[in-house]
């Protein structure tokens, strides 16, 4: 994550989340950057079948959700807040100056 503002917003949902869960909250940012998915959806593409797997993926969603990086439709599908990264990525490149 180059973008540092994305990346502290990725700490502060690791931070909203316990033990394990921390772990794949990266991993769901960069599986929902460009199409979206429940996690049910996630955890069925990676072939992981346990309930605790699931449960780890739907609070890294939410806490993504909650740092306003991902966004979620009325079917309960996560995709990237995309347009929270490019201000993000705009701010980044303005401070930069």
């Amino acid at each position: 994550m180059a973008i540092p503002a994305v990346d502290a917003k990725l700490r502060k949902a690791e931070s909203l989340v316990e033990g394990s869960a921390q772990s794949v909250v990266r991993r769901a940012f960069r599986i929902c950057f460009s199409a979206a998915f429940k996690p049910e959806e996630i955890v069925e593409g990676l072939g992981r079948t346990g309930d605790r797997t699931l449960g780890r993926y739907r609070a890294a969603c939410r806490a993504l959700q909650s740092v306003e990086l991902f966004a979620a439709d009325s079917e309960g599908r996560y995709t990237v807040n995309k347009s929270v990264v490019d201000r993000l990525r705009a701010l980044a490149v303005a401070v930069r100056r």
